[in-house]
């Protein structure tokens, strides 16, 4: 009975395939789609810098853009921007080179559409104001200079704006320097370079007219995380970069013992540093006629002081005995005891009646174990 059932297993096996080659043989059958080759006719344009748009004329391309390979001088486009039967668009990869053309459309390759030169990018390195406010403040008529290169030097293919608003361009004009006059009305923010179509962003400009948030423009080193000067102390106790900073609170002004370790603006007497007496650390700047406030992010800190946040006139602070008389504007802080990762702002307000050097900062005295974190400072005029 056994070999009989197992005979009888192996006919409808053998029936069963049989069935299903007979079953493939009458369904349809499957064909492999050999596709047209593509025909290119012509590119535009055939010259310019990476990150130009390109469009390639031609035929039977088809419209699915993952079958479109493109190569500049051998360097694959990382950005096909369209694509239809009889127009593809792309973009010039940035590490493009001077050479030939190369389309591939799934397996059918055309090695030499045409040669593409790369024009070297403009690059910005620096953008200045000569005006008597500093280097990043730019009133209406001052003259601003732009560094860089492959700005050419035909006026006709540059443009200027200051944030938009066009800049008017003056003698002399290089391949490494374009001189502009500041136009009235100007928004604060970024100096754009326009050569050959191709927009390129340079440092912002400040308008010493407009108000607001004017920080980024006049203070260095400004928030956490702050950075020190390394030959100015060693491990923790280290100078602020772009603060002026006096002994008795020199070498001892950088750091802390918490997670801020290394990332604030430190002030510290006692546990081993010496007692602080008219300590100062401040910037100074040369502002504007105009209404200021000067705020303060405190962290963790915890001190009798007095500890005051002034500006003055003048390229130093008063000592604390002539804060209240000798400040444009002064607070004494008053400690919080914060705890990690809580902070307070305190802030005061002075007004400038003609363009003055101000000095802003922090004057100090501590004696015990005494400490301030500082975690920002802030500039705004309103």
């Amino acid at each position: 009975m056994k070999q009989l059932i197992k005979h009888n297993t192996r006919l409808w096996l053998v029936i069963t395939i049989a069935a299903l080659f007979t079953g493939c043989e009458k369904g349809p059958n499957i064909k492999i789609v050999q596709y047209p080759a593509q025909t290119a006719s012509g590119m535009s344009p055939v010259s310019g810098y990476a990150g130009t748009y390109v469009t390639i004329s031609g035929k039977n391309f088809g419209v699915l853009i993952g079958a479109v390979k493109v190569f500049f001088g051998g360097v694959t486009v990382d950005s096909v921007i369209s694509c239809a039967d009889n127009q593809i668009v792309v973009k010039v990869p940035a590490g493009a080179i001077t050479g030939k053309v190369t389309l591939q459309v799934w397996t059918h390759t055309n090695d030499s559409i045409a040669t593409y030169t790369v024009i070297p990018t403009p690059v910005i390195t620096s953008v200045t104001s000569e005006g008597p406010l500093g280097s990043g403040i730019a009133a209406k008529g001052d003259t601003v200079i732009i560094k860089g290169t492959g700005f050419g030097t035909d006026l006709s293919k540059i443009a200027v704006s200051f944030n938009g608003t066009s800049a008017t361009i003056i003698s002399p004009l290089t391949d490494t320097s374009i001189s502009v006059i500041t136009p009235t009305g100007y928004a604060s923010g970024s100096v754009i370079v326009t050569v050959n179509g191709y927009a390129i962003t340079g440092a912002p400009l400040l308008n010493p007219d407009v108000k607001g948030d004017i920080t980024v423009f006049y203070l260095k080193n400004y928030q956490q995380p702050f950075t020190s000067t390394a030959a100015s102390g060693t491990g923790r106790w280290r100078d602020p970069t772009d603060w002026i900073v006096t002994s008795p609170i020199l070498n001892h002004t950088y750091g802390g013992w918490d997670s801020d370790d290394g990332t604030v603006l430190a002030v510290e007497s006692g546990w081993g540093a010496p007692s602080i007496v008219n300590g100062k650390m401040y910037q100074t700047v040369t502002l504007p006629v105009g209404n200021y406030t000067f705020s303060v992010v405190m962290g963790n800190n915890g001190f009798v002081g007095p500890v005051y946040i002034d500006a003055a006139a003048g390229a130093t602070l008063p000592d604390a005995t002539l804060v209240t008389t000798n400040s444009l504007g002064y607070l004494q802080m008053v400690s919080t005891n914060t705890w990690q990762g809580q902070t307070s702002t305190s802030s005061f307000n002075f007004t400038l009646t003609q363009q003055t050097q101000v000095s802003l900062g922090f004057v100090v005295s501590m004696s015990g174990n005494e400490y301030m974190r500082v975690t920002a400072v802030k500039l705004v005029s309103y």
